[in-house]
């Protein structure tokens, strides 16, 4: 099962739809990196999305759930390097998700990053019980 239907298979998913290849370049060009395969099919294939208690950064109006303002922010604050991005924002103790052009997810707590899995994926079937 890919990273698209795990995340279609889950109760009461939502997500704002649809984003164009160019919307993604654009969005790669203005924070200096690449997006892993995965999450560019997340963005492809969904937007962002909410399900479980998760929120999936995409480009939304809502800058809590918007890819480039969330990782731009945290970049001033020097909490993350270059070349990860923020897939997800807890929204306790300033925890963040990111993920690295290559797919590795790592945790953001304070100014710690640890390294958690291997991808969205994996990282999602690990913290959602259904």
């Amino acid at each position: 099962m890919n990273i698209v239907e795990y995340l279609s298979s889950l109760p009461k998913m939502r997500n704002t739809g649809k984003v164009s290849e160019l919307e993604i370049t654009i969005a790669e060009n203005e924070l200096g990196l690449s997006f892993s395969a995965e999450y560019r099919d997340i963005l492809k294939n969904l937007g962002a999305v909410r399900a479980c208690g998760h929120e999936i950064n995409g480009f939304t109006k809502s800058r809590s759930l918007n890819v480039i303002e969330m990782t731009k922010s945290a970049r001033q604050n020097e909490k993350i390097p270059q070349n990860l991005y923020v897939f997800e924002c807890l929204g306790i103790d300033d925890i963040m998700m990111l993920q690295n052009s290559e797919g590795e997810v790592y945790e953001c707590m304070g100014s710690k990053i640890t390294l958690i899995a291997d991808s969205i994926l994996s990282y999602l079937k690990n913290s959602i019980k259904i």
